[in-house]
């Protein structure tokens, strides 16, 4: 059958344990998140990693030979067998916690206003810059 038809984005990011933003794709929402994990991969200067951990979506082939090339070992977080509802997965909150603090620091993510996944994209990469301005400047 057709693909769903819907106004909505996805954005996939790449984060660091610290929660800063290192690489970011905006999609339609049609898009898989795998196949969106080789494009991010791919469409991306050397990132400064050794390690990608990712959920369960992001599983398959085609994200594991993108891992390769960039020679990052991927590994998948699963919640545990039998898990009712929501469980805090260890490291992958990392990017919760990162949307949350953005949405925080920039409203605007709460909702999807821009006209074109650059713009979106640009959103976030710009509230991603006032927080770590705001880290930076912070006094001890």
């Amino acid at each position: 059958m057709g693909t769903k038809k819907s106004g909505g984005i996805k954005r996939h990011v790449v984060t660091c344990t610290a929660g800063l933003l290192l690489a970011i794709l905006g999609t339609t929402a049609e898009v898989h998140d795998a196949k969106a994990a080789v494009l991010l991969l791919d469409g991306t200067q050397p990132l400064p990693l050794v390690r990608l951990v990712a959920d369960s979506a992001y599983v398959g082939a085609n994200v594991q030979a993108a891992a390769a090339r960039h020679s990052l070992d991927l590994q998948i977080v699963t919640k545990e067998e039998g898990a009712k509802g929501f469980v805090a997965l260890p490291v992958r909150w990392c990017v919760e916690a990162t949307f949350g603090i953005l949405t925080n620091f920039h409203r605007r993510l709460a909702r999807n206003w821009e006209q074109s996944l650059a713009a979106a994209q640009d959103a976030v990469w710009v509230a991603n810059a006032r927080r770590t301005l705001r880290a930076v400047t912070r006094k001890a």
